[in-house]
């Protein structure tokens, strides 16, 4: 349940159009949004593969605590943010925990329905590949086979 919790959270963007607004007002112009979505896109590719290695080698549910408490100090820091530097540096650690989130959490997920599946499977008896009805159709072709 709190993967579910959390992936639902993460993905809940209502913050986005209040965000632009407190950018105007703080001083952005066109200019400095598209530094920041630079700034932004820039960091996430650049620091994308360490915490999948991390995750791979570590944890994975140890990444994606790491990736949420860096979403909380760039909302922190967001919040009390009042120039544009200060806003760039809460984008940096926005794009941390977009890049540790991001293939963490795909990874996290297959491995909880792998064990899922293996435990249904196990405690029904079935291997699981001739339950597939894909592996033996029991339909037939409604032409004659010719």
């Amino acid at each position: 349940m709190p993967l579910r919790i959390a992936t639902f959270l993460g993905g809940l963007a209502v913050w986005v159009p209040v965000e632009k607004l407190f950018m105007n007002e703080i001083g952005f112009t066109p200019a400095s949004v598209g530094v920041l979505a630079a700034v932004y896109a820039g960091i996430v590719p650049f620091i994308e593969i360490p915490p999948g290695i991390l995750a791979d080698r570590w944890s994975r549910r140890g990444v994606l605590v790491i990736g949420y408490v860096a979403l909380s100090a760039g909302a922190g820091i967001c919040g009390v943010s009042d120039n544009v530097p200060t806003y760039l540096v809460s984008a940096l650690a926005l794009g941390v925990f977009f890049a540790m989130r991001s293939g963490t959490l795909e990874s996290l997920v297959y491995d909880t329905v792998l064990e899922e599946t293996k435990t249904a499977t196990c405690s029904n008896g079935t291997s699981g590949a001739s339950s597939s009805p894909r592996a033996s159709p029991s339909w037939s072709a409604p032409w004659p086979a010719g």
